[in-house]
């Protein structure tokens, strides 16, 4: 959901705020006064970009969504998790498959749930996970 996608951002960009002059060359040469100077406006920022994203509402997050996402019907959904989840170990962690019965069970067919085990096994293994380029859908050409 958009408030757990919007915490994992924070929480990065926090992250990246904390190792600043680790991330940038340039910054190398830095005195602490001047690192610190940089952490808080990079803080700053954070802020400022919360605050545009909400302002935004859900309405991007919820197209995205609903044209990446695959209605399945309730008493269908853990056999749907099944097979996703098998195809991604299958794809990218072959010798984990085992795993799947066990994650599918604590999933329970709730969807909010399931999309937290994606996201962590996305994250775990995200240097396996070749990523797409998203192709901005037209909303207008968008069937109701």
């Amino acid at each position: 959901n958009k408030s757990m996608c919007d915490d994992q951002f924070e929480s990065c960009m926090e992250k990246s705020c904390k190792e600043l002059p680790a991330l940038k060359d340039d910054l190398a040469d830095m005195d602490e006064e001047d690192i610190q100077e940089a952490r808080e406006k990079c803080k700053r920022m954070i802020g400022l970009v919360k605050m545009l994203d909400n302002m935004g509402g859900c309405g991007r997050y919820n197209l995205y969504q609903a044209n990446s996402c695959e209605c399945v019907e309730k008493e269908k959904a853990k056999d749907k998790m099944k097979s996703v989840l098998e195809g991604f170990y299958g794809k990218y962690k072959p010798n984990a498959i085992g795993k799947v019965d066990a994650l599918v069970e604590k999933a329970n067919g709730n969807a909010d749930t399931f999309s937290k085990i994606m996201l962590t096994l996305y994250l775990k293994y995200s240097q396996a996970v070749v990523k797409k380029a998203w192709e901005n859908p037209n909303p207008m050409k968008r069937e109701l």
